[in-house]
């Protein structure tokens, strides 16, 4: 099985059936990210390659985080933080 295969599908469904809001929360970013990509490349994305989106939805909560701080939204920056753990 593909990392793109687990991520979309294997470890979605895991999550949707225990009910993990947080998890489901962070493969609905990293899905989203992945059919962004697909998209734009016009191919189904290798292990590599989705690795690559991964880093870059971590890039992008972490510039959230920041940005949450620097506004004083505590709220928001502490939900965006439990994201990476």
């Amino acid at each position: 099985m593909s990392l793109r295969e687990q991520v979309t599908k294997s470890d979605f469904i895991q999550a949707m059936k225990s009910k993990d809001k947080l998890t489901k929360s962070v493969l609905v970013d990293i899905k989203g990210g992945i059919k962004n990509k697909e998209i734009e490349l016009g191919k189904e994305l290798s292990d590599v390659e989705v690795v690559a989106v991964i880093t870059k939805c971590l890039k992008v909560t972490n510039e959230l985080i920041e940005g949450y701080v620097n506004a004083n939204y505590t709220e928001q920056a502490d939900a965006e933080k439990l994201k990476l753990h």
